[in-house]
């Protein structure tokens, strides 16, 4: 997994961003920030198309569902996920499936981004 210190990009820092493949029989992933943690599952619905979930929330921790995010070429999505100190803090994920006989293993890549100005 890559990590990136703080990077500005105008009023916003990315505060972290990775990659990694999940394998394909994973059907969920968690990352942690602070004292934050997402939680991120796949779930599939016969002829819809990719949308997003959010299954619940506290004040550490939200539940999210990605539904039919099982593009080979990529789905994309980003979205304000909490806030730290009064700041939105956005999560930014790309998901790559690939198809295998093993299953579906995923690409993720994700950053987390706060508003700092």
């Amino acid at each position: 997994m890559i990590i990136l210190s703080s990077n500005r990009l105008g009023s916003n820092a990315i505060v972290n961003s990775g990659s990694f493949v999940l394998p394909g029989d994973a059907t969920a992933f968690s990352l942690p920030f602070e004292d934050l943690r997402f939680k991120i599952s796949f779930h599939y619905e016969s002829g819809g198309t990719h949308n997003i979930k959010v299954l619940g929330s506290t004040d550490k921790t939200v539940d999210i569902a990605l539904v039919n995010f099982d593009n080979p070429l990529g789905v994309t999505w980003e979205s304000q996920v909490a806030s730290i100190n009064g700041m939105p803090l956005s999560l930014a994920l790309n998901v790559v499936t690939i198809s295998s006989p093993s299953g579906k293993p995923r690409i993720v890549t994700y950053s987390l981004i706060k508003r700092i100005a």
